[in-house]
């Protein structure tokens, strides 16, 4: 039987942070379940457009793994 999902928790990370996160590949964008692209040119470009204009953003899910050494 495999382990219990930990307890969820709310942590605030700003943009520039995951971005930074993602260059260092901190952050899998392309996990074996995540689906395709499915958000066209002008819905992207209105998230781009919420983002510099400081309109609110529902909160991104991730799934957290540790790897161990």
């Amino acid at each position: 039987m495999s382990e219990a999902l930990s307890k969820p928790r709310n942590v605030s990370y700003t943009l520039c942070k995951l971005n930074d996160w993602t260059e260092r590949r901190l952050i899998d964008t392309n996990p074996e379940f995540q689906r395709d692209i499915v958000w066209n040119s002008t819905k992207q470009c209105h998230l781009i457009d919420s983002i510099i204009n400081n309109y609110y953003i529902p909160p991104i899910l991730f799934s957290c793994k540790i790897r161990w050494k």
